[in-house]
């Protein structure tokens, strides 16, 4: 039989499993790689942290594929050489490259933990990034939506008080990063020490039992995490399920590596030998495995389900209760036709805005939903003064991405809170007043009543504008017309902005348009520094790179409002104000109106198993 002439024969035959075991978790790791990194580009996938996910997994491969291999096959070298001398009844190593054996085990044994601290602290930063995100919605859960455009919204609630931090994996990955490379190099260097001189038994077990109580620091962590983690959260992207099923995980290893201490304890060498191994293969390969293959499939299997239902069948499927009841019939009597029209509906109405709020809390794409309504606020804010400032101006003939909400829907601070203080300024003078609505929610939407309110809203805006002032443009003359009868037929687009398609040298804030009838539009300078305020408020928060609230666009319409902000929205004319969001506004209208079709789908989901479980009842 082979490998009879060496002594310790048992551990060559363990440490050619334990190669065996790390090549093939090293090749399934490889396969959920392939898998998640072709579902990039779902927005299930892209919420769950792919940059980590992808490096946590080409780690395991890596560490699978070399390292563990690299450091069994360095022992098994060191035994092969070895025999037994039946005289002296000593081992005796006959090898001539003993100083090499020695060194490279040394080497081996000291990158391999280093290995493993990466893999677990990276695993570890990405199961607290899920637990802050589940805590971060049910934060969510506890305000109503209105409160967070609004003055009411304070960030009293840790985890929505430091998204830019420690819900923040860029700004993680560098306090991460040096906690890992602190310990590594630390017992990295007593590793080198034990292994290639000769130590005093008992500090080698002392510094095993230390290696391995920091081995557990990082499982420990996460069973903290899974012990303080609500139960039932119910977000719509598995972020529970995959929190729940990598703690599980992690305890499985936590009670190998627990098994493996008690065994060196024991001195149970060959069996420690064995379980050790199995717990560093396991430990590192199935919290990745977890966050690459079984998450895959989860999302596959979902994602199949939806493209038989199709999200078109939305709107053929028919609710008996809740307050989607009667989500087809407008107040006239008549019916909406497609999904479009039904959100026409939805927004008029509060009720279901409160429940379309909620639902796309928990799809994790609130920030399409709030930078719908204050973009939308924004424009129709827009509208109001260039219709004040230009008695021409027809602002019905603006019919691209119009939309209006029910009544006393809570109003944007950003917006209105703007236009206050132009109303602070001008409050002395001869004005003109115009109502723009309340800021604050009303009582009932705070505390989640349905119910409307008949009492007026406790503090309103009032935009005020100076009739003593001549309404004309300071820096351009421009020619009279009898009327402004009509808007361009295709609004401006970004590049058309950029372009200085919408202004005459592309430098004036008033200047003439492209098109004759938009000349005489004009706007105060105070009116073009309050949007110009309003608009970088917006940027900072639904547009700018790594803002908790950043929505999803294409990175050229993106880049084109960095420069919009480079130029403080300096070429911008009266037109280019009413139209700037509206690329933005198509594409979370969009966003908003796949999320409605889910929730449609998943109401008439769970009112059938109602029915069936009422009529398994009625037999």
């Amino acid at each position: 039989m082979i490998f009879d002439h060496i002594a310790y024969k048992d551990y060559v035959y363990v440490s050619l499993g334990l190669i065996a075991g790390s090549i093939f978790a090293a090749l399934y790791q490889f396969i959920g790689h392939t898998q998640f990194q072709r579902l990039r580009y779902l927005h299930v996938v892209k919420k769950r942290l792919p940059h980590i996910v992808m490096v946590q997994a080409r780690m395991v491969i890596l560490f699978n594929l070399v390292v563990m291999p690299l450091t069994d096959a360095s022992k098994i070298w060191i035994i092969s050489t070895t025999i037994f001398d039946d005289a002296s009844g000593v081992l005796e190593n006959t090898s001539s490259y003993i100083k090499y054996q020695i060194a490279a085990t040394a080497v081996m044994s000291t990158i391999t933990p280093t290995f493993i601290y990466l893999i677990q602290h990276i695993g570890a930063m990405r199961l607290w990034l899920l637990y802050y995100q589940l805590k971060l919605l049910q934060s969510h859960q506890c305000l109503q939506w209105g409160e967070q455009i609004t003055r009411q919204f304070r960030n009293q609630d840790f985890f929505l008080r430091n998204q830019l931090r420690w819900g923040n994996p860029r700004w993680l990955w560098k306090p991460v990063c040096a906690g890992w490379l602190v310990v590594s190099t630390l017992l990295a260097g007593f590793n080198f020490y034990i292994v290639h001189w000769d130590v005093y038994p008992g500090f080698e077990y002392a510094f095993r039992a230390l290696q391995l109580t920091v081995f557990l620091l990082p499982l420990v962590f996460i069973l903290f995490l899974r012990h303080r983690l609500p139960e039932r959260i119910n977000d719509n992207l598995l972020f529970e399920e995959d929190f729940r099923m990598t703690a599980n995980v992690m305890i499985l290893s936590t009670a190998l590596y627990l098994s493996g201490l008690g065994m060196m304890v024991a001195k149970w060498q060959l069996t420690m030998r064995l379980t050790i191994g199995i717990a560093n293969i396991f430990s590192s390969s199935a919290p990745s495995l977890v966050a690459t293959v079984w998450v895959s499939r989860k999302v596959v299997r979902r994602r199949n389900i939806n493209l038989d239902l199709g999200i078109s069948m939305a709107r053929g499927l028919v609710l008996d209760q809740g307050v989607f009841k009667d989500r087809l019939l407008r107040k006239d009597g008549t019916r909406a036709l497609t999904l479009v029209q039904e959100l026409v509906i939805l927004f008029a109405d509060r009720e279901k805005m409160v429940a379309m709020a909620n639902w796309m809390t928990r799809d994790y794409t609130l920030e399409n939903f709030l930078c719908f309504v204050e973009m939308v606020q924004f424009k129709e804010m827009v509208i109001v003064i260039i219709q004040s400032r230009n008695e021409k101006f027809d602002e019905k003939l603006v019919i691209q991405q119009r939309h209006k909400f029910f009544e006393h829907c809570p109003q944007s601070s950003i917006v209105f809170g703007q236009l206050a203080l132009g109303a602070a300024r001008s409050s002395q003078r001869g004005s003109v007043v115009l109502e723009m609505a309340t800021i604050h929610e009303d009582d009932d939407t705070k505390n989640g009543d349905a119910e409307q309110q008949d009492e007026e809203p406790e503090e309103s805006i009032q935009l005020v504008f100076d009739e003593t002032k001549e309404m004309e443009t300071p820096h351009r003359e421009t020619a009279p017309s009898d009327s402004i009868q009509s808007i361009r037929e295709q609004p401006f687009t970004m590049v058309d902005i950029l372009s200085g398609a919408t202004s005459v040298g592309g430098s004036d804030p008033r200047g003439t348009s492209g098109n004759a009838e938009e000349n005489n539009m004009v706007l105060e300078d105070e009116d073009v520094a309050r949007f110009a305020r309003s608009a970088h408020m917006l940027f900072e928060r639904y547009l700018k790179n790594g803002t908790p609230w950043e929505i999803n666009i294409s990175g050229e319409l993106r880049a084109a409002f960095y420069q919009l902000e480079r130029t403080n929205y300096s070429t911008l004319t009266p037109m280019a104000w009413i139209e700037l969001y509206d690329d933005v506004l198509c594409a979370v209208h969009e966003y908003i109106t796949q999320s409605y079709a889910r929730m449609i789908q998943v109401l008439r989901d769970r009112q059938r198993v109602r029915e069936e479980a009422e009529m398994k009842k009625g037999r």
